[in-house]
């Protein structure tokens, strides 16, 4: 129903039922997914550290989940938490590229730019060699 609601236009209320099917299945990825890109897209600071601490609390758990990881990514760097959203962002860059993902350049470029931004310039000059190798 969360879905229905979100592709209807109501993303508050969708929230709600994936708070709901988050309570009644925690291990459930998809509903943390959804709720967490929901606070992505909302543009609202306390949605989007909402979006963070569910998304944390997921990956204290599930530290291998790319999707939460990327949506919580997304959050941090929504809200110019940049070191942040670069921790998340260089774990999913590097995961992709060891298992040669087509998602690899899309990370390294993401993760070069925060390098650089950050002043990272040893860091950025690795993403830079995995964004060309694809």
């Amino acid at each position: 129903r969360g879905d229905d609601l979100w592709r209807a236009g109501d993303p508050g209320r969708s929230v709600k039922f994936y708070q709901r099917a988050m309570f009644f299945d925690p291990a459930w990825e998809a509903p943390v997914d959804r709720l967490a890109f929901a606070a992505s897209m909302s543009g609202n600071a306390g949605a989007l550290r909402y979006g963070i601490q569910v998304a944390s609390q997921y990956l204290e758990r599930n530290p291998a989940s790319e999707k939460v990881r990327w949506d919580r990514a997304m959050c941090y760097l929504h809200l110019n938490m940049r070191r942040q959203g670069y921790a998340d962002m260089k774990y999913l860059a590097r995961a992709a590229f060891s298992r040669h993902d087509d998602d690899a350049r899309r990370y390294a470029d993401i993760s070069y730019n925060l390098a650089m931004r950050l002043g990272q310039t040893d860091e950025a000059r690795r993403f830079d060699s995995m964004r060309a190798v694809r």
